[in-house]
């Protein structure tokens, strides 16, 4: 799902990864840095969450592609509390 498919779009890199959390997604960005820091500090504090993947700036063709090409026949439970790059 798309922040702007669930009206979230403009909120806060806190309040995304926080709404991911409460609704047990994973999350993709291409805001790598930001995210980077979050999972970071998600980690410092021993929060969880149901994994970040985090790539540059691509076409989207491109972004899917490798993006299904890393999760693959993976489980939500593969990408806890991990920061995936693709």
């Amino acid at each position: 799902m798309h922040a702007q498919e669930l009206k979230r779009k403009g909120k806060t890199d806190v309040e995304q990864l926080a709404f991911a959390v409460i609704e047990r997604r994973c999350l993709v960005t291409f805001n790598v840095r930001d995210f980077v820091i979050l999972h970071n500090r998600y980690q410092e504090l021993n929060m969880e969450h149901w994994g970040i993947i985090v790539s540059k700036q691509m076409p989207v063709g491109d972004t899917l592609k490798k993006l299904l090409q890393k999760i693959g026949f993976a489980k939500s439970e593969d990408f806890r509390n991990q920061i995936v790059f693709i």
